[in-house]
């Protein structure tokens, strides 16, 4: 039997996941009012997009299997800042960032430092700007169940389309094991960025003005400006050159040329 996808469900899900940063697969059934066999097959679609992740197993109360305990990724909690009006509440923002400060830690993981210096509301509008500008992690399905989850049988059957099984089977090992550093690479770069984006955005003078003097306050925050400007004024120069140079290209091409306009 085919389920047509909830996006409404996922959304209860990560909903209650954030509010506490972490939640027993168990327990989500009654916390969303669905059946136990509902929140496996939604959790499964939400650990294959990379919206969530175990986080890890405890022993169960009364015997049994081991109760599984589930956490936000960064594209889980991209997705659930895409709700809307969810910017409205700030005790929501709080909450994610009090339970979620490993996902982005120079925005989150110095959110008390923010609060404390006053600029909260500033990095507020400019994490709202930024995922206003950040495509819906929802909206990047997989092509295959397994992909983001590196799911050595998952993998491996879509290879055994186009091998024998055996070769098909140490392929999907291979490709697992490179893929998870792929994926954590990828992560990182996503991570950098939306950091930048936050924190690195000039479109207020006096905002980043606040925000560069108060960085000079946290080791953190102060090594990432260093880097930021850094690598902000090499990629300029390196442009500049390359402007330069067609310019002068240009340039050459014109002195063998008649001005199309003066014919």
């Amino acid at each position: 039997m085919k389920y047509s996808t909830s996006f409404k469900t996922h959304y209860e899900i990560l909903a209650i996941i954030a509010n506490k940063g972490s939640y027993p697969q168990y327990d989500l059934g009654k916390a969303i009012n669905k059946s136990y066999r509902t929140v496996l097959r939604h959790l499964e679609l939400l650990e294959t997009y990379g919206l969530i992740r175990l986080l890890r197993t405890e022993p169960a109360k009364k015997g049994g299997k081991e109760r599984k305990i589930y956490t936000l990724t960064l594209d889980g909690l991209i997705a659930l800042l895409k709700l809307p009006h969810i910017f409205d509440d700030p005790d929501v923002i709080d909450t994610l960032a009090n339970n979620f400060p490993h996902l982005l830690p120079l925005v989150f993981g110095k959110w008390s430092f923010f609060k404390k210096a006053g600029v909260r509301d500033i990095v507020v509008d400019n994490l709202k700007k930024t995922i206003e500008n950040i495509p819906n992690p929802f909206y990047s399905m997989v092509v295959f169940p397994g992909w983001k989850t590196g799911d050595t049988k998952a993998i491996g059957k879509l290879l055994s389309l186009i091998m024998p099984k055996k070769k098909a089977s140490h392929w999907g090992k291979e490709i697992t094991v490179r893929q998870k550093s792929l994926i954590d690479a990828a992560i990182e770069v996503k991570t950098d960025h939306i950091t930048k984006m936050i924190l690195f955005t000039f479109n207020n003078a006096q905002q980043i003005s606040i925000l560069l003097k108060i960085a000079c306050e946290d080791k953190d925050l102060w090594e990432f400006y260093d880097k930021a400007f850094s690598e902000t004024e090499k990629q300029y120069e390196d442009y500049l050159k390359n402007i330069h140079s067609w310019s002068q290209k240009w340039e050459e091409i014109k002195k063998t040329k008649v001005n199309p306009t003066s014919s």
